[in-house]
């Protein structure tokens, strides 16, 4: 009768935590993939990511047989110093040959390191959530972690001696932008060799990172702790700093089954402070996109994931490396137009865009970066609301040429990247009460004829003032159908 009474009351505390905090996840797919993802984020539309850690102290990463693309500067432990095949004699005569990557970390002072400054920046840019690289691939923490795995392998004890990512949180917060932790599953030299493909002592061919034998051995604990260690800092990360967006990475290889992912997203679901608003990318299971949240695109890879009925983000550099590369010049940086292009085309197929910083080892966001943080905000102040909390509009293929659509509350916003040079004829418009058409940003009465479902837009003159990254026209009383 007793352990009745206590099943009982048992049940009655699951069923009363139910009730007062909403479900309860279980770690199996089937009922983390239940969860609808928080709806701040798709109306957020565009968010700042930001790779910055001790591989910004080399900065370094040349092309390969002259090709830019997928030349990331922050796998320069592997694929600079490590890679047998390569050659590079950069690290060698720079560094030394005794050099280990381990030892940036001393020069990762980050001694103009602003958190305010880049918070100012950040919201000028008219995004609405950043994420922060808080863990690459390389292992070293951008946050003083307690755990004894990074031991002397964090911001905290070595190099800049601060808490980089608390810092920074503090600030974004300030500014109410939405702050995500960025977290790499694989660390270089800390994976069991007894589960790789091929022995460490050769390059692995399955991923393309290479570390030799004597540095893993260094640093190796063995895939229990090194498991278990992800799990402590995840967790310390959430119960912390409480970040908005989980943005986990880098587990193409192993199975979910090795990460124990079902557990730590189940535990996430179910006790980040903050369990009501927070968000989990798809990144989770050999780098499918089946499982989690919402799905992640870079560089358009993985777009065959796309779902509509799943929120979906695009994340690109400014240039071709998300950690700052200092070979990357002029040539390899999008213009502030190419930018706008990039946000208004993923905006108009549903997705957000995550656009990517570098930052110096010193703390310094370069300028070219800030010049065009700022020339995406100037382009928002005026055309945010057509873009901000918008969904695509079903019929795509309005005109030719470089228009994009996107629709809200009964407005379509037609996104033309360069100025027509003729009226706009759009046909099959259905509308709802009276029609209106105008242009954002621009101080004129816009004249325009609908008939029959069809409307005509006469484009007006303007002066070299009124010159805009993208130009949109406003229309209002249209149908979504």
């Amino acid at each position: 009768m007793r352990c009745g009474i206590k099943k009982f009351f048992g049940c009655l505390l699951l069923f009363s935590c139910t009730l007062i905090n909403g479900q309860i996840y279980q770690p199996v797919w089937q009922s983390i993939d239940s969860r609808p993802t928080p709806s701040w984020f798709s109306e957020s539309k565009f968010g700042i990511f930001i790779h910055w850690g001790v591989y910004s102290v080399p900065s370094f990463r040349p092309p390969e047989n002259g090709k830019w693309d997928g030349i990331y500067a922050e796998w320069y432990e592997p694929d600079v110093m490590y890679k047998p095949w390569r050659n590079d004699s950069f690290h060698i005569k720079n560094y030394g040959k005794d050099f280990e990557y381990r030892d940036f970390a001393k020069l990762f002072k980050a001694e103009l390191y602003d958190p305010a400054y880049w918070a100012e920046i950040i919201y000028r840019s008219g995004a609405r959530y950043v994420i922060f690289t808080t863990k690459h691939s390389d292992g070293f923490c951008m946050w003083p972690t307690t755990d004894p795995v990074s031991k002397n392998w964090n911001c905290g004890e070595v190099g800049p001696k601060r808490d980089l990512f608390g810092d920074l949180v503090k600030e974004l917060r300030k500014k109410s932008l939405r702050v995500g932790a960025y977290y790499s599953f694989l660390e270089y030299e800390n994976m069991d060799s007894t589960a790789w493909p091929m022995n460490p002592e050769l390059a692995h061919e399955k991923t393309g990172y290479y570390i030799p034998k004597e540095i893993f051995d260094k640093y190796t604990v063995g895939d229990i702790v090194y498991v278990n260690h992800l799990h402590y800092q995840l967790k310390e990360l959430i119960t912390r700093y409480q970040p908005d967006i989980i943005w986990a990475d880098a587990v193409w290889d192993r199975p979910a089954s090795y990460w124990r992912s079902e557990e730590i997203v189940a535990w996430i679901l179910n006790n980040a402070p903050n369990r009501e608003e927070i968000v989990i990318n798809d990144r989770w299971d050999n780098g499918e996109k089946k499982h989690g949240g919402y799905i992640t695109t870079e560089y358009g890879t993985g777009a065959e994931a796309i779902d509509e009925n799943r929120p979906w983000e695009e994340c690109q550099g400014m240039g071709y490396s998300f950690g700052l590369n200092r070979l990357e010049g002029i040539e390899q940086y999008k213009t502030s137009r190419q930018l706008v292009r990039l946000l208004v085309s993923t905006v108009s197929r549903g997705g957000n865009l995550l656009l990517n910083i570098g930052p110096a080892a010193d703390g310094t966001i370069p300028v070219i970066m800030q010049e065009r943080l700022i020339q995406m905000g100037n382009w928002l102040k005026v055309n945010g609301e057509a873009i901000y909390g918008t969904r695509p509009f079903k019929q795509r293929n309005l005109l030719p040429g470089d228009f994009y659509y996107t629709y809200k509350n009964g407005t379509l916003y037609v996104i033309a990247i360069s100025f027509p040079q003729n009226d706009i004829v759009l046909k099959n418009l259905k509308t709802k009460g009276k029609m209106n058409v105008s242009m954002l940003g621009v101080d004129k009465k816009i004249k325009f004829i609908y008939n029959k479902e069809n409307l005509k837009i006469i484009i007006p003159q303007l002066n070299p003032d009124m010159y805009q990254d993208a130009y949109v026209f406003k229309i209002e009383g249209v149908i979504n159908e």
